[in-house]
Parts: structure tokens; sequence; C-alpha cells
């Protein structure tokens, strides 16, 4: 699969904002909002067969399964990370990602494969059909088993999308923020400044902030800095819980 430009956002970037948005929902059960991200009728598949949902109360109820499964077997993180992603239209897009359930570092359920098509309507993004390398029903059943195999030997190569070893993806983001907040700790604005790329986004949960030049992000720093002033001794520090390769050279943290 090949990641193709269509004006300012490639497939990929799309399909990592949807499933960061709609993965917050699903894990917080706000069932209705993540329903308002479907198509319908929206298809999925996993080994026990194929679902069809067609209205938005049934979708709403199959989320709240979804998310209850989450809570009661204690999940803290839970990610889904786009691996290969095209345009097949101008208003279609598929894509390849790995979901990852966890209880902090230990994994609830082993990272499992999935496929899905996004539609582009009124100029918003809906999936439309999911599949899933799981041998149960979605998250419906105490336990639930991954089933590797049972869909992608008709997907394009999932692993040929990254060759990076996942194993070093949190100590490799560990040390990236580490870095951060030494310069931070140093008082070093020109070494803070220096771990960004230019230009970047920040996101805030009602809006997103366009960085464009390190002037841009001194008064961040400079309030930072402040708050360290006015409690002698103290320092930040940050603990990273959950990385992924997203490609090669790039980490979701």
């Amino acid at each position: 699969m090949t990641d193709i430009k269509r004006g300012d956002d490639s497939a990929l970037n799309i399909v990592q904002a949807f499933l960061d948005t709609t993965s917050t929902l699903e894990h917080g059960k706000q069932a209705a909002a993540y329903a308002d991200h479907t198509f319908l009728p929206y298809v999925y598949r996993t080994e026990a067969g194929e679902g069809i949902i067609e209205t938005k109360d049934d979708m709403v109820s199959d989320i709240l399964k979804v998310g209850h499964w989450l809570d009661s077997h204690g999940v803290t993180d839970y990610h889904r990370i786009a691996r290969k992603a095209r345009f097949l239209a101008d208003d279609v897009i598929e894509a390849l990602y790995v979901t990852y359930a966890l209880r902090h570092a230990i994994s609830m359920i082993e990272p499992y494969a999935n496929r899905m098509l996004l539609r582009l309507v009124d100029g918003q993004w809906l999936v439309a059909l999911s599949e899933h390398e799981l041998a149960d029903p979605l998250y419906v059943d105490l336990y639930v088993k991954p089933k590797p195999g049972i869909f992608s030997g008709s997907w394009a190569d999932l692993d040929a999308a990254i060759t990076r070893d996942e194993t070093q993806a949190l100590a490799i983001y560990q040390t990236a923020i580490d870095a951060m907040t030494d310069r931070q700790n140093q008082h070093d604005f020109d070494g803070w400044v220096a771990q960004f790329t230019m230009p970047h986004h920040v996101h805030y949960n009602n809006a997103d902030h366009a960085v464009d030049t390190a002037e841009d992000v001194f008064p961040f720093f400079d309030s930072v800095q402040h708050e360290l002033r006015r409690h002698p001794g103290a320092a930040l520090s940050r603990t990273a819980s959950f990385a992924a390769f997203v490609t090669d050279d790039r980490l979701l943290g």
C-alpha cells in the first residue's frame, strides 16, 4: 500500500487522527459520540463471522460493550496505531492498523491486526467497514483471542511497513522525553527547542496550535521556568507509559 498525498494530509495522518479520536471515545464509553464517526450500515468481520450494524442505537450498544470489556480488564492504555494507508478514491481510504490494550505495561490482549475503510461524508471521515484478526466477536466475551492471519492473507503485507524492533520503541521514546526534560530543568531554551521539528503541531482537547518558529513556543517554556523558580528545588520528570512505531522513523508515545 502506498501513502498518497491528498491536499495537506496524507492518508496515514488522516487515519491516525481518526484512530486517536475514536480510541479515546471507545475507551471512555462515549458511545454516542463514537457512533457519529461511523457510516451506517457498518460492516465488521472477525473469525466468528460478519456483523452488520444498521442503526446508531445498535452501534452505541456495541461500543458500550467494548468500553465495559476494557474497564473490566483494567485497561489503562488503549491505542490503535496506523501502519499503512492509501486512498482508493478521493473520498475513500483503506488502512491497516494494530490494536494495543494494556494495563500499564502488560498486554490484556496480544496486539492484533485490523483493516478498515474510511469514507469522507460532508467533510468528515467515517468508518464504513472493518476486519479484525480475532477469533471471537468484538470484545463481548470474557476471553478475547487474537487469530493472526485469518484475513491478512488478502491484505497487503502488514509487516513490510515497519522493520524496526517494536521492543525498542519505549526506550527510544523515554530517551527523547528525558532530553526534553533535562533541557527544561537546566533552563536551556535553545537546547529544549532543538528537540522539536519545525513546523509542528500541538494538540489540545479543544484546539490545534501550529508552531512555525522557536519564538512561538518560548511563552510555554517561560511559563514552565516561572513555575520552577517559584518552587526552589523542584524539577520536571516524565515517564513514558507507551510507545509504538508508526513508521520506521516515526514514533507515537
